[in-house]
């Protein structure tokens, strides 16, 4: 299958981008055994075998049967790279051993600076555990398409049948906006401005979009030079219980206020807003402080999509084969919930929560769907890049959530050949989620650490830092108590 294919509904800005779920295993696993299900694999979903077309505008693909697979082994234990120091703490806790960009050599290497291969696979093998690490071309899919494709690795390793291949449907001539289920007649009404159509949320055309870039650029210049506080990245951990705590009590709060009495808030909501509100931290002054704080929200609308798109339906619907039938697409929608630094800084924990919950209810909207994806589909070819609109290009925060992604349950107890598993089983034991992008360090990944709390992957300014250590107490986020 050597055609070249476009999805003419994917964002051109996920061209450039790689995904990676980096997994640690708790078994020393068969190289052999997971290159041959690798193999195995692409030969039943040649979209991964294929390689990527930059010559082409957006980017396109081709199906094939290149396996991009490397292995190493270390003469090392687990626990010098990957040590358990969350201990019993009662609320956030920033890593103090564990330092993402030392993680992320653990999980990448022989990878080329601009790989042309779709899918590869990286397995480091330590004494007592093995790190495996899938990547995935950001165009042909987001982090729903990868959870999706390392399901179906472990489902080979374990012998179960997996899902039929299909293409993308805009791939196929499809036009994804004219394919999503749902009318436009319930439209949230928006009484506070927060919500944009999409145009407004991008830089279109080489001009905007190099501006947009230059800004960036100067920006990182003016860290070199000593002039602004440089971004560190670290891992937070969030106990269950203290997440709990906080949106119980934010519930509370919004039950007495008429407006957002009938909003449920999320433990995302809650997340969201807590990181929000401790890196700004508190009022410095008496004035106004307008800076503008552009957070961006990422959401999956695959399950929008008709299911007459997995492979030319009848209009009885999908048959018995077809609904069996898998299709790979970066199916991510990318919207902006707008704030200033002084709503952050003295808004409470509740309302901030409120703002971001009432603009993801009114952006996962069928009608709101369909607009950024004919915005996508008519701009397809242009070049796009995030609108920011601070002078200081690094307050911009994008959330990346991987919460519902259950890593943890992952079985690769297909893989250990000979070898005696572990009295617990062979598990993933911790989650590293990245992405690699023109703009990196303006990510917030959340993802759950398979024991009822979460964790967080995120860069910040030292002073951002301490600021987060001494705003996680209950009287902190709630004075009232």
């Amino acid at each position: 299958m050597s055609a070249e294919y476009t999805c003419r509904s994917t964002n051109p800005w996920a061209d450039s981008s790689t995904i990676y779920a980096g997994l640690v295993v708790n078994a020393v696993l068969d190289l052999d055994i997971l290159h041959e299900k690798q193999k195995e694999l692409i030969s039943l979903w040649p979209i991964l075998g294929g390689t990527v077309v930059q010559s082409t505008k957006p980017w396109s693909f081709t199906c094939g049967s290149n396996v991009d697979f490397e292995s190493r082994t270390l003469d090392e234990t687990v626990s010098t790279h990957f040590p358990n120091n969350w201990g019993n703490m009662t609320g956030p806790s920033a890593s103090t051993t564990l330092d993402p960009a030392i993680v992320d050599a653990k999980f990448l290497f022989a990878i080329k600076p601009a790989p042309s291969t779709i899918f590869r696979i990286r397995v480091t093998v330590l004494r007592d555990a093995t790190l495996v690490c899938f990547g995935i071309t950001h165009q042909v899919t987001g982090a729903g398409g990868c959870f999706e494709v390392v399901s179906a690795f472990c489902d080979l390793l374990a012998n179960r049948a997996i899902p039929h291949f299909a293409l993308p449907p805009d791939a196929r001539g499809l036009k994804l906006s004219d394919h999503i289920t749902g009318g436009d007649d319930n439209v949230t009404s928006d009484e506070l401005g927060d919500f944009e159509p999409p145009e407004k949320n991008w830089n279109i055309g080489v001009v905007k979009a190099a501006t947009m870039m230059w800004r960036v650029l100067i920006a990182q210049f003016w860290k070199t030079l000593g002039l602004r506080e440089k971004l560190t990245e670290k891992y937070i951990h969030l106990p269950g219980d203290w997440v709990d705590e906080v949106r119980n009590q934010a519930q509370k709060e919004l039950s007495s206020l008429p407006e957002s009495s009938d909003v449920e808030l999320t433990r995302n909501d809650i997340i969201s807003a807590w990181y929000l509100k401790t890196i700004h931290g508190p009022s410095s002054s008496s004035g106004c402080d307008t800076t503008p704080v552009d957070f961006y929200v990422a959401i999956n609308y695959k399950g929008l999509l008709n299911p007459n798109t997995t492979g030319g339906c009848s209009e009885k619907g999908p048959s018995a084969e077809q609904q069996q039938t898998q299709y790979l697409h970066h199916s991510v929608a990318i919207f902006r919930c707008m704030f200033s630094a002084y709503q952050l800084q003295n808004d409470s924990i509740s309302s901030i929560a409120w703002r971001i919950r009432r603009a993801t209810l009114h952006y996962k909207q069928p009608s709101s769907i369909k607009k950024y994806v004919r915005f996508v589909e008519k701009n397809n070819s242009n070049l796009l890049v995030v609108d920011i609109r601070a002078s200081n290009p690094f307050s911009m925060v994008g959330l990346s959530s991987w919460t519902t992604y259950n890593y943890m349950a992952l079985d690769f107890s297909g893989a250990i050949g000979d070898r005696k598993a572990p009295q617990d089983g062979v598990r993933v034991t911790f989650v590293n989620p990245l992405a690699l992008s023109p703009i990196s360090g303006l990510t917030l990944y959340t993802l759950k650490d398979g024991k009822g709390g979460y964790v967080i992957r995120t860069a910040n300014t030292k002073t951002q830092w301490k600021q987060l250590e001494k705003s996680s107490s209950m009287e902190n986020l709630f004075p009232v108590l």
